[in-house]
Order: structure tokens, then C-alpha cells, then sequence
């Protein structure tokens, strides 16, 4: 008789079948565990768009709610803040969760982390896919840990406000500098950030021979795959040839030299560098806010300049 009275319930709508239960316990679970993750994700986030590093000395183990006696980083600091703040859901999920479970790890810091790199990813590529023709700008570094480091940028027109924007796309790791490998890196960043390169229409690198190369270099190995795509010399570049060249000039290098040993006299003194402080406060303008010189770098021409101008500016001082 029970059997036969939930067969009819479940015939006549009346009860859910098994599986449909089963499925809806499912979907609450997965609604519940999502829920849990959300301030992981929003902790990733601040750090990100405020440029804290997530990690500390000791960011293992156990979250625990009072102080620790070493730093735990940033990412555990900001849950810890949250709990106390008033967050009971997530008070509720440290102090219940499965080892296993928790969210906290390193490990799904970085997951989280490479989501966020895809979406940001695919929202450069929909923009330019909208824009239709782009060009790329591409340049090779070695990073902190003697890594060579692969840049690439793209430049489009934005069609919502027909602004033209420059996007950094990623960076990727290059086992060899040859034009050969660093044209294959190009093709297959395009490929996986789903770009049409038919659409391409400019290249932009600096002027040494294995980017710039008429028939060997980056630049026609990417030419070769598609025809439309036209190198240009990067004019920031061509701009920091320009000064390179200018420094030649006898009055010009002496110029730089001053500037430079002035700014590493007053940066070697704490005592010099207040007295330049004060004098700057007592033989300048009141709207100069600059309290000291900026040291003149010798690769980066943007600083240079910088550094140019600041010594003019409280020169008097």
C-alpha cells in the first residue's frame, strides 16, 4: 500500500522522484560551496587591485583567529578581519570545514588567481574581436629570477567610445631568444587568446635584428603567416635612441653628469638631504611639493626624464 500510494504521488505530481531529490540536495550543496569560497575570492581581489602580496612568513596550517606571532600575509589577515568584523557565515566555515575543504590553501589562491587571468583575458579579446583589426606590441625581459620574460600588448580602437586603448595581454616564458621561437610564442599567444590573426595589421618591437630582421627576424617570420601585418620601429624606443645619441653631444653628456652626480650626492646623506629639503621649502614656490631629487636612471628614459625635470624645478634651491 505505501509503495502503490507514492507511486501515484509521484505520478500525479503530487511528491519528487528520488533522483530529482537527490539532485536538488546536490545543487544546494554546490550553492552552500560556493557561498564558502566567495570571501577567498573577494580577499584575491583587494590584494590584486590594491597590490598587496597575498602571502607571509607563515601561511600554512590552520586558520586561527587570534594573532599569530608571525606574519601570515595579507590574504589570511583580511579573513581574519572579516570574522571579526561580524562575518558569521565565514566564521561558521573555518570553524567547521574539512581539512581539506577550507579554501585558505596556496593552492587555490593560485587557482583563483589564473581565473581571474582568463576573464580579464577573454574581456581584452571580445574588445578587440568588437574592434575587428589590431596590432600587437611585444618586447623580451629578464625578470628577478633571470627568467626570460615574453611581454605582449595590444592596441585597438575601442568601439564603444572610439577611444584607441593598449591592453597588456600576458607575459610568457621563452626558452630561446631567436626570431624563430619568440615568432612561434606570438602565433601561439594569438591562437590561445582565440585572436584571428588575419586581422592583425601592425607589429611594433624594438630595432635589434632578431625582431626587426628583414627576412629572419620576428617581424617577417609573422609577416610570413600573415601578410598584412606591417612592422613598425616602437617610437619610444626610437625616442630613447634619440637621447642615447644626444648624450654624444660634449655639452649634453656634461649636462646628464651633473644632474646625475648631484643626485647621488644628496641621496648618499641623510643629513645633506635634509638640508636640501629645507632649502627647497625656503627658495622655491610654495605649489613645488618635490622635497628631493629623483635619482637619474640610466636604462629607463621615462625616469630620465623625470629626474630632468625635478632638478630644474628646484634648482634654485
Amino acid at each position: 500500500m505505501e509503495f502503490s500510494e507514492n507511486f501515484c504521488k509521484i505520478q500525479n505530481k503530487e511528491s519528487e522522484t528520488i533522483l530529482n531529490l537527490i539532485d536538488r540536495g546536490r545543487r544546494a550543496q554546490i550553492l552552500e560551496n560556493r557561498s564558502r569560497i566567495i570571501p577567498s575570492v573577494e580577499s584575491v581581489l583587494f590584494c590584486g587591485l590594491a597590490e598587496l602580496p597575498l602571502r607571509g612568513h607563515r601561511d600554512h596550517g590552520d586558520l586561527k583567529l587570534s594573532e599569530p606571532d608571525e606574519n601570515d600575509g595579507v590574504f589570511r589577515a583580511l579573513l581574519r578581519f572579516k570574522i571579526r568584523s561580524g562575518d558569521k557565515a565565514l566564521e561558521r566555515h573555518i570553524s567547521t570545514a574539512a581539512q581539506n575543504a577550507t579554501y585558505i590553501i596556496w593552492n587555490l589562491q593560485n587557482q583563483i588567481i589564473a581565473a581571474i587571468d582568463s576573464i580579464i583575458r577573454q574581456t581584452i579579446s571580445s574588445e578587440v574581436k568588437k574592434s575587428r583589426f589590431f596590432t600587437l606590441i611585444a618586447d623580451e625581459t629578464m625578470d628577478c629570477a633571470t627568467q626570460s620574460q615574453f611581454s605582449m600588448c595590444l592596441r585597438y580602437v575601442d568601439m564603444d567610445d572610439l577611444h584607441i586603448r593598449e591592453r597588456f595581454l600576458c607575459f610568457s616564458e621563452l626558452s630561446s631568444t631567436c626570431a624563430e621561437n619568440i615568432s612561434e610564442n606570438i602565433l601561439n599567444i594569438l591562437k590561445d587568446n582565440d585572436l584571428d590573426g588575419n586581422l592583425l595589421r601592425g607589429q611594433a618591437y624594438d630595432g635589434c635584428s632578431a625582431m626587426s630582421g628583414e627576412f629572419n627576424g620576428v617581424q617577417a617570420k609573422v609577416k610570413n603567416a600573415y601578410p598584412k601585418a606591417l612592422y613598425v620601429h616602437c617610437l619610444s624606443h626610437q625616442l630613447n635612441l634619440c637621447l642615447t645619441h644626444a648624450s654624444t653631444v660634449h655639452q649634453i653628456r656634461n649636462a646628464i653628469d651633473v644632474i646625475a652626480e648631484v643626485g647621488n650626492f644628496f641621496s648618499k646623506s641623510p643629513n645633506r638631504s635634509n638640508q636640501l629639503a629645507l632649502s627647497i621649502k625656503e627658495n622655491t614656490d610654495d605649489d613645488v611639493l618635490a622635497r628631493k631629487l629623483k635619482t637619474l636612471c640610466v636604462t629607463r628614459w621615462v625616469e630620465s626624464h623625470v629626474a630632468v625635470l625635478r632638478f630644474i624645478e628646484i634648482f634654485p634651491a
